[in-house]
């Protein structure tokens, strides 16, 4: 490989950091925007997972007399069970605000009627139309 003819470049770690950000956005954005559930479920589900299996294999020790209230692996499989339900439960709530957002009747505000400070000042009251 050739050395570089000039200058420095400036493609580093950070720049790297931020495109694989962007990349991800671009994918949340195009694939998983009316499906967030997809994306935080599977996320939580194996979160789950790991928490429960390092929860059973800590539980087996305890039967045979080891004790294990004060190792690491207690913590963090207590950890990944609290962010796995978490993960889930996120995921429910952008589902919601995904369908929500899909509806033929939301609520989003049509137009914006602006009132002068004088007319506002006379009437104690503004009503809107409609």
């Amino acid at each position: 490989m050739l050395p570089r003819a000039y200058g420095r470049s400036k493609y580093g770690a950070g720049r790297f950091l931020g495109g694989f950000f962007d990349l991800l956005t671009v994918i949340m954005l195009t694939r998983y925007n009316s499906k967030p559930l997809h994306v935080f479920g599977i996320l939580g589900v194996v979160l789950l997972l790991a928490g429960f299996s390092i929860q059973a294999y800590l539980t087996v020790g305890w039967f045979q007399g080891r004790w294990i209230g004060d190792r690491p692996l207690f913590m963090l499989g207590i950890l990944l069970l609290i962010m796995g339900v978490q993960f889930i439960f996120f995921g429910l709530l952008a589902e919601m605000i995904a369908y929500s957002s899909r509806r033929e009747g939301d609520y989003s505000v049509r137009e914006v009627r602006v009132v002068e400070p004088e007319e506002a000042s006379s009437k104690s009251l503004v009503s809107l139309p409609g």
